[in-house]
């Protein structure tokens, strides 16, 4: 939530279990001004989950600080293996069209040991965001 600078950048999630997690499995939830950008998950094994699969958002929160928000780019999600009851929403919720999220790739998801060929299912609210793909798809 805190992101009060100018850019966080160039960060990658590699080789992960999550075992549980009663939030989102991959946020960035952006209270502040900062550009976050180039942000890669890769390789990600998650169990069981009661929230969120994705949630990214732009919003103001009780720790938001500065005047203005930023925006979120460029990010990858590669080589995500699920296995449990259920798969949570996907969010992407921008603040405004020019504080907006764009350019999220996903590559292939495993569920239980399939692949899921369409995402569209588990959209929940998607706000100014853009240039979101699923194996190489545009989605939203």
């Amino acid at each position: 939530f805190e992101t009060r600078c100018d850019e966080i950048s160039e960060i990658t999630f590699e080789d992960i279990d999550i075992i549980y997690v009663n939030g989102a499995c991959m946020s960035i939830h952006l209270g502040d001004r900062a550009y976050v950008h180039d942000i890669n998950y890769k390789d990600i094994r998650i169990e069981t989950s009661k929230g969120p699969f994705i949630e990214y958002f732009i919003k103001e929160t009780q720790y938001t600080q500065d005047n203005i928000r930023g925006k979120i780019s460029d990010v990858s999600i590669e080589g995500v293996v699920i296995n449990g009851d259920a798969i949570g929403r996907i969010i992407f919720e921008g603040y405004d069209s020019s504080h907006n999220i764009s350019n999220v790739s996903i590559g292939t998801i495993k569920f239980n040991n399939r692949e899921l060929k369409d995402i569209s299912t588990m959209l929940g609210k998607v706000t100014y965001a853009t240039n979101i793909k699923y194996n190489g798809k545009t989605v939203k």
